[in-house]
């Protein structure tokens, strides 16, 4: 749930570099908000969709008008999804388990977690519509160089 709880804000920070650099001046590599790849992890970090597109002052303040719309009902999904993991925690602890009660707290936690994953789409969609463009040719070429990057090594037949 962790990745998903936090998933959204993090797709949203990725989306926009909120340092103090010029508006001309793009964010290098791993520093629009997404984690960077740690050594030893088992898989590569998450594509990021719009690294490498140069962000107006104007769409940046429309991204930040977004990701405050989306705040109240993201902070309402993360403490339901909470919620019923204390409640899963406590049914786990009993002595016997109530598969029915458990069953139905985690198809309550998976619809939370569609929401939280559809409105990261919707989202990223959003950012999509305000880019040129120019602003899209980057976009293509930067997802491009990432599938070169994050592309799994090819196994030797045997």
């Amino acid at each position: 749930m962790g990745v998903v709880k936090t998933g959204l804000f993090l797709a949203l920070a990725a989306l926009l570099p909120l340092s103090s650099q010029a508006e001309d001046q793009p964010a290098p590599h791993g520093q629009n908000g997404a984690a960077a790849s740690a050594p030893g992890m088992l898989s590569p970090p998450a594509p990021q969709p719009f690294a490498g597109v140069e962000f107006t002052a104007g769409q940046r303040q429309q991204i930040q008008q977004m990701m405050e719309q989306e705040r109240t009902a993201h902070q309402q999904r993360v403490e339901k999804m909470a919620a019923v993991q204390e409640q899963l925690q406590r049914l786990y602890m009993a002595e016997l388990w109530d598969a029915a009660a458990i069953t139905r707290l985690y198809e309550t936690l998976h619809a939370e977690q569609r929401k939280t994953i559809a409105a990261m789409a919707e989202a990223r969609n959003k950012v999509y519509a305000l880019l040129s463009k120019e602003q899209r040719k980057q976009m293509q070429q930067s997802q491009q160089e990432q599938m070169r990057r994050f592309a799994a090594p090819s196994r030797p037949q045997q």
